[in-house]
């Protein structure tokens, strides 16, 4: 019961959402979704527990590029963040 529980929580969790497919995301000739920006895979095949070949989703070039400069800026803002709030206790403890 367990395994057939789990298979039903993965197959309902890897099944390409809306969100995922773009506009012009196509087939490609390999049979997987390819992003219609950058042109690399969006999906890839995965041995399914013994039970043949799945398709499930990955990101594609385009996004993990978007995905890294959005970390970075996160990171940015939040060391920024940290910088002026030293700066204020600081100023607090010159001020009493």
């Amino acid at each position: 019961m367990l395994a057939e529980l789990t298979e039903k929580v993965l197959e309902d969790n890897l099944k390409p959402s809306e969100s995922y497919i773009g506009d012009r995301d196509y087939i490609g000739k390999d049979g997987l979704l390819h992003c219609g920006k950058c042109h690399t895979r969006k999906e890839r095949e995965i041995n399914w527990f013994g039970k043949g070949t799945r398709k499930v989703p990955v990101m594609c070039k385009c996004k993990e590029e978007a995905n890294r400069i959005r970390d970075e800026q996160m990171q940015h803002s939040v060391l920024r963040l940290l910088t002026i709030s030293r700066y204020v206790k600081k100023m607090k403890n010159i001020c009493n």
